[in-house]
């Protein structure tokens, strides 16, 4: 059941529509509603849970729940689970590319315990994470618990201890309504694409990044590829060894980029959990910064400076899987520019007074962070920043869990491994969570803490201290029942685990 006590969630529900869930944006108006009440006992809606989506994320929340005997109920929008590594997902919502691969190391991406096969190699092709999350599925046998071509276009919770979820059949369009005592919101938030506000018009074709796939269609074509981040850099560098004319990356800020190995080991081995959590900032930026530059050299060697913010300011460019762009940049292979001023037919002008005839344009820009099945007046962002305590709890949604909504300096299923045991205590009432005002006010301390850590760019709005993040949540899962004493020996206990190496 969930935490809040009925008196306290018909509170915090009060200032929330109770008018019927209405259906996601861009689903059909006249759609033909066949709303199918299930019947089941209202004290096993409260125990239920529906997880939305079957990628890590996802995956991480069945096996949890099924582990701990909770019922649990998972929604798919495509037909297999794998979620963005999912080349051609027909769900549409897959930014996977041919030759996508993981930027972090089979080391720390794989699951706590279920380590990955000897035999892939460090750094993972799409096809090897997508088998290798099949393996995961049927060795801890959920699969049944999945239902996939179902959309969820609406949850609603109400005043009776449990969420309205509205689900739409894909291929059928039937609509049903089924009642839960807690959601799981593990969809992620890599699917709406952020376009770029570009000053004038492009007579070329402009994508963003999602909708690319492979290099042969811009074979002998000049393409500029906006956005210094991993999937730009990755495209640009696979463009300019697959037959374009002339690739351009334009920047408007930028970046560091760290290389895949260090002195021929993966460079997130590097940074032990213990030396995370306990070193100060400073140091250990000092030290990231001083192994990079002495194992690889410096960006300004390869005529791409990196940016004043330090290392551990800003979320860094992980090098291409494809190749090694910053010697492509210095060889001429792809010609770094600046942010862009406006464009003109095929003609790109650039801030420093530049300009380039293009015939293509790809946006790796980013998305926009949101979930379109929320309530009308709730947001997973509020004025650019995340309106989520842990990143996981809504104030305002008592019974919903977010999971992967964060951006770290490292891979992300140690992350959602940390963060659906919290979620998971909190349904099975091991801990609660405070009050509303309370809520808010640690919600206000992690954008101070944001503020003092990072560099104040929009997009990094998610990004969270990778070591510390995953202690904190350890840390918050300390049980209710203890008296102080135990409470400060089980924290103590928790410290020195995680230090020795077991981060969920």
């Amino acid at each position: 059941m969930n935490s809040w006590s009925r008196s306290e969630k018909a509170a915090r529900m009060a200032d929330l529509p109770q008018a019927p869930a209405q259906l996601s944006k861009g689903a059909e108006a006249d759609l033909q509603v066949d709303i199918e009440a299930h019947s089941v006992a209202a004290d096993a809606s409260q125990q239920r849970v529906c997880i939305i989506g079957a990628g890590k994320a996802g995956l991480v929340a069945c096996k949890v729940l099924h582990e701990r005997g909770i019922p649990f109920d998972c929604f798919e929008t495509g037909s297999q689970i794998g979620g963005l590594w999912v080349l051609n997902s027909d769900s549409g919502r897959s930014a996977c590319y041919d030759s996508l691969c993981t930027n972090t190391s089979k080391l720390r991406t794989c699951f706590h315990d279920f380590p990955m096969p000897e035999h892939y190699p460090m750094f993972c092709t799409h096809k090897q994470i997508l088998e290798y999350l099949e393996a995961y599925t049927e060795h801890f046998g959920f699969r049944e618990h999945i239902t996939f071509r179902t959309e969820v276009v609406s949850i609603l919770p109400s005043l009776k201890d449990v969420c309205t979820v509205i689900t739409k059949d894909v291929e059928t369009g039937k609509v049903q309504e089924r009642q839960y005592g807690s959601v799981i919101a593990a969809c992620g938030h890599h699917w709406d694409p952020l376009w770029p506000d570009l000053k004038g018009e492009f007579k070329g074709t402009m994508i963003h990044a999602h909708s690319y796939r492979s290099p042969e269609p811009f074979e002998g074509r000049r393409v500029l590829i906006i956005g210094g981040g991993n999937s730009g850099m990755d495209i640009a560098a696979e463009l300019a060894q697959s037959g374009a004319a002339r690739i351009l990356l334009s920047c408007r800020r930028r970046v560091h980029v760290v290389p895949r190995y260090t002195f021929g080991k993966p460079t997130d081995t590097r940074l032990k959990p213990w030396l995370g959590v306990t070193a100060p900032k400073g140091l250990l930026q000092l030290g990231a910064t001083a192994v990079i530059r002495l194992s690889r050299g410096s960006q300004e060697r390869f005529n791409f400076p990196p940016p004043k913010a330090g290392l551990l300011r800003v979320h860094p460019t992980v090098e291409p899987g494809s190749g090694n762009i910053l010697e492509m940049i210095r060889d001429g292979q792809v010609l770094a520019r600046p942010g862009i001023q406006h464009v003109k037919g095929h003609t790109v002008h650039f801030v420093d007074g530049s300009k380039e005839e293009v015939d293509d344009i790809i946006c790796a820009t980013g998305y926009n962070v949101r979930c379109a099945f929320l309530p009308a007046d709730c947001s997973v962002m509020e004025n650019g920043k995340p309106e989520l305590m842990h990143h996981i709890v809504h104030p305002k949604l008592p019974g919903v869990y977010f999971l992967g909504f964060i951006q770290a300096h490292g891979p992300m299923i140690p992350c959602f491994e940390a963060q659906m045991p919290y979620a998971a205590d909190l349904i099975q009432g091991a801990i609660e969570l405070p009050s509303e005002e309370e809520m808010r006010k640690q919600i206000a301390k992690q954008h101070e803490l944001n503020r003092q850590s990072f560099a104040q760019i929009e997009r990094l709005a998610l990004l969270v201290e990778f070591h510390r993040y995953l202690l904190q949540l350890r840390l918050a899962r300390c049980p209710q029942s203890k008296s102080w004493l135990g409470r400060r020996l089980w924290k103590t206990r928790t410290f020195m685990s995680f230090c020795a190496g077991n981060l969920c």
